[in-house]
């Protein structure tokens, strides 16, 4: 009786040992995982913030766009238009 009672403690030691592995591992992973996630969110950050200065300046660009088709029509006008 004593000899299957140390074979199952035994049993149970190497399980014990064997999840003690795995679980070192998907704590390896998860560690992985959360910093790669930090990483997308950094990056998400930072590219939203171009975002946001390219909408405030495109503000400007399409005024400055304008202003130079508004300058074109006038001096169109002004150089005589569509004379036949």
């Amino acid at each position: 009786m004593d000899d299957k009672l140390n074979y199952q403690v035994s049993e149970m030691e190497d399980k014990l040992k064997r999840l003690t592995a795995e679980l070192d591992i998907l704590n390896l992973q998860v560690i992985a995982v959360e910093k790669n996630i930090l990483i997308l969110k950094g990056e998400a950050t930072v590219v939203e913030q171009a975002v946001a200065t390219m909408t405030k300046n495109s503000g400007w660009l399409y005024k400055v766009i304008t202003a130079g088709f508004v300058t074109a029509i006038i001096g169109f006008v002004v150089a005589g238009g569509l004379k036949p």
